[in-house]
């Protein structure tokens, strides 16, 4: 896979994880049980990839424009 190929395949996959909006539920923003602990350990560590992915191979200005549609 080429890198223009897995640049495409992550903003993909970032944009479609975002389109489920998963911090719009509250119980996932502050979560009680085992199974939305775990979901927002997951988001946790999509966001700290997202972060790193914009750092590293995208303009600080995308990384800023996507912010306004989180929590």
């Amino acid at each position: 896979m080429s890198e223009p190929e897995l640049k495409e395949l992550v903003d993909s996959f970032l944009e479609e994880f975002w389109k489920l909006e998963p911090l719009e539920d509250a119980a996932i923003r502050d979560p009680p049980s085992k199974h939305q602990r775990k979901l927002r350990a997951l988001i946790d560590m999509v966001r700290a990839f997202e972060a790193k992915y914009y750092r590293n191979f995208k303009e600080p200005r995308d990384f800023l424009k996507n912010e306004g549609g989180k929590e």
